[in-house]
């Protein structure tokens, strides 16, 4: 049975999963809901609305601020200060069982490639007049905001597979012109025969067009001595990628 069989029987149970982990329906915290949970910007519609609602008998106060995102060769984030965007408010009150609305606007224009930003909404304390010594628990979220062409589309793909250290390593690149979303890859093991040795969930994070972030797997010696080919299902892109490992890209533990 090849890879794709095995891509095809588990993309189901991995788009389920997206929900519950990566939160792509409203993300809740304290009865706290906000909506959408990323920013789309195009150049046909440059600003964008975010809802904040809660259920709390109390009004709640945000402090919104943002910065410009991008990847390093290693997968981590940068951020940068920039006044790209247009956000308004940029302090809102949310009433008590309410909502309130945040407006997010790109200022220039077009060029063909997607770019990114974090915005990020910070809760502020109660101001509460007490003596008394009070911990109040804040909620910080951080919503992606894009901008690019409608058409901008992730394309997958394996770079520096490799067997070594009781693992199983990869860069998960994205060599298309649109973000990677988070999601739960299904990694496939096969041997020589393109036979399934084991199979493996990763859960990842966003990768930025052009960008690599890694990923790492347990693996076992006896796996590890037979893994010739390493099929990755990506369900978000409704693609497989996939790399050979070769003897010297093995270094199984004696």
């Amino acid at each position: 049975m090849g890879p794709t069989v095995f891509a095809r029987s588990a993309r189901r149970a991995a788009l389920c999963a997206l929900v519950l982990i990566f939160g792509l329906a409203p993300a809740l915290a304290r009865d706290f809901s906000v909506y959408p949970v990323r920013v789309e910007l195009r150049p046909e519609r440059a600003a964008e609305t975010v809802v904040l609602s809660h259920r709390d008998d109390r009004e709640l106060r945000f402090e919104v601020s943002y910065q410009a995102w991008e990847m390093d060769e290693a997968g981590a984030w940068l951020l940068t200060d920039t006044d790209e965007l247009l956000v308004h408010p940029l302090q809102v009150a949310v009433p008590a069982q309410g909502s309130a609305t945040i407006r997010v606007g790109f200022l220039g224009g077009a060029d063909g490639r997607q770019r990114a930003w974090r915005l990020f909404i910070q809760q502020l304390p109660d101001e509460v007049e007490t003596e008394a010594v009070q911990i109040q628990v804040l909620t910080r979220l951080s919503l992606p905001v894009f901008f690019g062409p409608a058409d901008a589309k992730p394309q997958a793909e394996l770079v520096r597979a490799r067997a070594e250290a009781g693992e199983l390593r990869f860069d998960l690149g994205n060599v298309g012109s649109g973000y990677l979303g988070p999601q739960r890859l299904t990694l496939y093991l096969l041997d020589a025969a393109g036979e399934l040795i084991e199979s493996h969930g990763a859960d990842v994070g966003y990768v930025l067009a052009d960008r690599r972030l890694p990923v790492a797997v347990p693996l076992a010696k006896e796996a590890c001595a037979r893994l010739r080919t390493v099929v990755v299902d990506v369900p978000e892109a409704r693609q497989e990628a996939s790399a050979s490992i070769s003897e010297h890209d093995r270094a199984c533990e004696p």
